[in-house]
């Protein structure tokens, strides 16, 4: 089980908007730190959310591609934990790939989609 960091101690809000602010844009670590000394009083270092946003994403990177936007996964990141992110990736890309078989080959035995 990975280790808690302070990051991951954050109110539920707090880290929510953290996370939304690293999946959903390219805003400098510094200006993430700005902004959570503004909103909890703490300073924390560009490598303390450097390390964070290097896990957030590790783990659901794969969510982003997929489509899911960085709003939900932040805001629905303990419950996709508690899931297995990587069990609701694996499962969003086996309905995609299936999806894309049938608009391939419509349906089994029909000859749709053969040319």
């Amino acid at each position: 089980m990975a280790r808690l960091t302070k990051l991951d101690r954050l109110p539920e809000a707090v880290k929510t908007e953290l996370m939304s602010r690293i999946l959903g844009s390219a805003e400098r670590y510094e200006s993430i730190a700005d902004w959570l000394k503004q909103a909890t009083g703490t300073r924390y270092s560009k490598s303390t959310i450097g390390r964070f946003a290097q896990a957030l994403r590790s783990v659901h990177g794969g969510l982003l591609e997929l489509g899911l936007s960085s709003e939900a996964l932040a805001a629905n990141s303990g419950k996709l934990e508690k899931l297995g992110a990587y069990l609701v990736q694996r499962e969003l890309l086996t309905r995609r790939i299936e999806s894309l078989q049938k608009s391939i080959f419509g349906p089994l035995g029909t000859g749709e989609g053969e040319r």
